[in-house]
């Protein structure tokens, strides 16, 4: 851009730009790291008064996250025990399947990834109605190679996930709602993982 006047301000330099001080910062580039003030008069024949930086004034205070979805109530154990873990985690009814996804969980040493989303579906009997299996995104594989057993495809919520089929023996223990709940599946989530993990020791 070029101009005939000796002096322009921080102002003027924006709209020989076509950028307006309300959205852009002015700086001397290389100069300082001081901004220019709309306001600010700038010598232009100053040595090295010819370059200047616009920086978009798009910063925010953090990241701006959604609240949690909570499309469905929990027993009041449910959410006590959800809330005590400090993960974040949402309940989503999609097409009459109510699921429990808890996000960022813990996995052991010996797979490919540290932490995963994992998702607990919901019988409409729930509590009455056991619940088994657990699903992991993004898919789990030991580092060692070994094989998971028992795994299968699924999509949901606009991600891809891996369904690990496990079921109690009903002789061994049966599902009592009075003491069982969200809880249950979570603590034989650790155990298959680290059964699991085993084989690369």
């Amino acid at each position: 851009h070029t101009t005939d006047q000796k002096d322009l301000t921080g102002r003027q330099i924006l709209e020989l730009a076509g950028k307006s001080p309300d959205k852009y910062l002015l700086i001397l580039k290389g100069k300082t790291k001081d901004t220019i003030g709309p306001d600010d008069s700038i010598d232009l024949s100053e040595p090295g008064v010819e370059v200047f930086r616009t920086i978009a004034r798009e910063c925010k205070e953090g990241l701006e996250e959604l609240p949690p979805r909570r499309e469905f109530d929990l027993p009041v154990e449910d959410t006590a025990f959800l809330d005590s873990t400090c993960l974040r985690w949402e309940t989503i009814k999609d097409n009459n399947v109510m699921r429990v996804i808890i996000y960022d969980y813990p996995i052991p040493e010996g797979y490919n990834v540290a932490n995963a989303d994992i998702y607990i579906r919901l019988s409409d009997q729930y509590p009455d109605n056991e619940l088994d299996m657990i699903y992991v995104s993004p898919a789990l594989s030991l580092k060692g190679g070994q094989t998971i057993n028992n795994l299968a495809n699924d999509k949901f919520d606009g991600k891809d996930w891996h369904r690990w089929s496990r079921h109690r023996v009903k002789k061994a223990q049966t599902w009592e709602p009075a003491l069982d709940g969200i809880q249950s599946p979570v603590v034989l989530v650790n155990d298959w993982f680290a059964v699991e993990a085993r084989k690369c020791t």
